[in-house]
């Protein structure tokens, strides 16, 4: 019968042996990085070598360029922020469930202070210390149903897989946190029973041995904390070491499977019989029995166990960032600056030992040929600024001994250290001088991000790490976020936006779940955009800049990606002052006033220019049963009033388009008042230019009418008057006529 690994017979001896095996490169490690650590503050000097310089007299200086290349590269990562984003993949996910866990993620960051506070410092221990790390776990300390909770581990107290090969955590067997604990931690962890087992273990005579426990040894002065197998008389337990593995091992589970996907999904084991027929009946899944590989969570002090059960996630809690990551070895910035950075601290302390040395070179004396001073005075004060020689009459003047030139080679190795510094980084361009103004922005930026091209693989490894936090997020959230939940989610990337609602895993009256983000496989999308701050600093500036370009963008907008704090009020009230906001009841009795008065208005026209065509029309006819001399001036006049009029319909159609693009307007206003937010205060501005036009051209046409009638009472008025003419002209023929005959 072949013995179950998955449970070994005892937890903490496998821990403790699994803990040795990985301290030798560790503890290597831990070296390094407190070097790193210490070169970054300053601390760049070996306690030998300074030593031994002071002791000749000669300077120990330190120029610490570490400083100012990492701060550089920190404050490059500080312009953008993490964007994680969830795409649907496989199963039951949609792209709305999708946007769901998306803002969902956007919530949990916020309130782990992730941005602000928990991945700065793992990307500051990763440039530093060659590695940061996350821990992602559910916390049920404040939330009983349990909340995602993201921190920062300490680089040195974790010890990843030594054996694996990947940047990804699920490619490893094994990782280990250890850390000192009290006694009351422990208590607050693990219970009294276990505190006090402890406790017991350690001064028992057994004891822990010298890596396992610390202890507060009091002596004349001061306390000093010492590792020691046995306790002295005046000792108490400092704190313990608690060594915390996941590691896999297989084991016998039960597992739902998607009949028409194949994917599969361990069952939860606090899920009872019936709550796992249910959901399996629910989402169409089959039920089997599998052996698959599993996290194991063991925790212990030295020979105590502490905590053994399978871990509640199904992959390891841990999250890494490596800056650079070549086959299993991670390497972060400073480990490439600390050999430039020692080569510039001696060059220029060697500069300065020369310079002082060649101050007071010496002095070439006649013997005897000093009256205020001796040669051993003259040895101490010849390099005091105002010193003064009197020398013996006819006696040869002292004369300084000239000092040797600084050696080229100081100078031009000093200069080469300061390069190497920038140049492996590729931080030229973070450090550069400021440009000059003829420089336009768009080259400048193109010229910086060109330069950082050196970096890239630090930010595009922090990409992935961000994609590790989400997959790790989205799989507590899809494991412990089972029930019905309401969380309150102010959206980032659109601060204007209020806070909005956002219900999961609701239950319907069918028994059915709503928005269920228990379910489905989502594709992971990571990177990076710009802080909220830096964001609306840009969209501002473009904005105004498409203003002075000329494109009309209301006023409402400018303000609302303005700095101003109030500024959604004050944008409220531009848009409402403008017309642009959403009319209250007394605005649209207005507007409905307003139109029916155009539309009378347009009533009123069309009948004045009826009357008038056919009063043109009647007078046509008139004049087509004068005289036939007359004819042609008649309908030639009739013509023209012909044209007139069609001149006056064309006015009046173009009128009517426009009241009927206004009618339009007014009811898309009423119906859709959010779409007004498009118009621009220009678009207000052209629409009462254009009831102007339209005023002047319906006084106009008044004025056409009255003139046309006018002419027509004038037109009448002569041709009445040549009637009258031609019969008293045609009456003094017929009376000559008549006279003639009868005489």
């Amino acid at each position: 019968m072949s013995k179950d690994r998955s449970t070994p017979a005892d937890p903490a001896q496998s821990n403790w042996l699994a803990f040795h095996r990985a301290w030798p490169s560790h503890g290597t490690y831990i070296h390094d990085a407190k070097r790193y650590s210490d070169f970054y503050l300053g601390e760049q000097w070996d306690e030998g070598d300074r030593s031994a310089l002071e002791s000749e007299g000669r300077p120990a200086l330190t120029v610490n360029q570490c400083l100012a290349v990492i701060n550089a590269v920190r404050g490059r990562y500080g312009e953008a922020r993490a964007d994680i984003q969830y795409l649907p993949k496989k199963g039951p996910a949609n792209q709305e469930l999708a946007s769901t866990l998306t803002r969902l993620t956007d919530h949990i960051l916020e309130a782990n202070d992730f941005t602000e506070r928990v991945e700065p410092q793992v990307f500051e221990d990763g440039l530093i210390e060659d590695r940061g790390f996350f821990d992602v776990r559910v916390d049920f300390t404040e939330n009983p149903y349990g909340e995602v909770r993201i921190r920062d581990l300490n680089p040195r107290s974790v010890i990843p897989d030594p054996e694996a090969q990947s940047y990804d955590p699920n490619d490893w067997n094994e990782v280990i946190i250890t850390r000192w604990m009290t006694l009351d931690e422990i208590e607050s962890y693990y219970g009294k029973k276990i505190a006090d087992k402890v406790e017991g273990a350690a001064y028992s005579d057994y004891n822990f041995g010298a890596e396992s426990v610390m202890w507060d040894t009091y002596g004349d002065d001061s306390p000093s904390y010492l590792p020691s197998q046995e306790p002295s008389d005046s000792g108490t337990i400092r704190a313990v070491r608690v060594i915390e593995r996941q590691y896999r091992t297989m084991s016998r589970v039960e597992e739902f499977v998607d009949p028409v996907t194949g994917e599969t999904a361990m069952v939860p084991e606090d899920w009872d019989e019936d709550t796992a027929a249910m959901r399996a009946e629910q989402h169409g899944l089959k039920r089997r029995k599998n052996l698959r590989p599993r996290v194991r969570w063991t925790v212990s002090a030295d020979r105590v166990v502490l905590h053994d059960d399978w871990s509640p996630y199904d992959t390891f809690t841990v999250i890494p960032y490596y800056p650079m990551f070549r086959r299993g070895r991670p390497s972060g910035l400073m480990r490439h600056l600390v050999d430039p950075q020692e080569q510039l601290n001696k060059i220029e302390s060697q500069v300065l030992h020369v310079i002082n040395t060649t101050a007071n070179s010496g002095w070439v004396v006649q013997e005897g040929s000093l009256l205020n001073m001796t040669t051993e005075e003259l040895e101490e004060r010849g390099a005091e600024s105002g010193l003064v020689l009197s020398y013996a009459r006819n006696a040869e003047p002292p004369q300084k001994i000239e000092p040797n030139a600084m050696p080229h080679g100081l100078e031009s190795y000093a200069q080469k250290a300061g390069h190497y510094i920038q140049a492996i980084t590729g931080v030229q361009a973070l450090l550069a001088e400021q440009p000059k103004a003829a420089v336009s922005g768009v080259a400048l930026e193109q010229s910086h991000e060109k330069s950082l091209m050196g970096l890239q693989v630090v930010f595009d490894n922090l990409d992935f790490t961000r994609k590790l936090i989400g997959r790790k997020v989205l799989e507590c959230v899809q494991k412990y976020y089972t029930e019905e939940r309401v969380f309150h989610i102010t959206e980032w990337r659109s601060p204007e936006m209020p806070q909005q609602e956002v219900a999961v895993n609701q239950q319907d009256a069918a028994g059915q779940v709503v928005n269920d983000i228990t379910v489905g496989t989502y594709e992971v999308v990571a990177g990076s955009s710009p802080t909220r701050k830096t964001f609306e600093e840009r969209q501002f500036a473009q904005i105004v800049e498409l203003r002075k370009a000329g494109v009309m963008i209301p006023d409402h907008h400018v303000i609302l990606n303005s700095q101003l704090a109030n500024r959604q009020e004050i944008a409220e009230q531009v848009k409402q002052m403008q017309g642009l906001g959403e009319p209250d009841e007394a605005q649209q009795k207005m507007q409905q006033l307003e139109m029916q008065r155009k539309q009378l208005e347009v009533q009123e026209l069309q009948a004045k220019v009826e009357e008038l065509q056919t009063r043109a029309q009647h007078q046509m006819a008139r004049a087509q049963t004068e005289l036939a001399g007359e004819e042609r001036e008649a309908q030639e006049n009739a013509q023209k009033l012909m044209l007139e009029v069609e001149k006056l319909r064309a006015e009046l159609a173009k009128h009517q388009s426009d009241v009927r693009k206004d009618l339009q307007i007014t009811e898309m206003h009423n119906e859709r008042a959010q779409s007004l937010e498009r118009y621009s205060k220009n678009m207000e501005s052209h629409e009462r230019q254009h009831d102007r036009e339209n005023e002047q051209a319906l006084e106009a046409m008044r004025q056409q009418v009255d003139l046309t009638k006018e002419a027509l009472r004038s037109d009448q008025q002569q041709k009445q008057a040549e009637e009258q003419t031609r019969r008293e002209g045609l009456k003094a023929v017929l009376s000559s006529e008549g006279s003639d005959g009868s005489a």
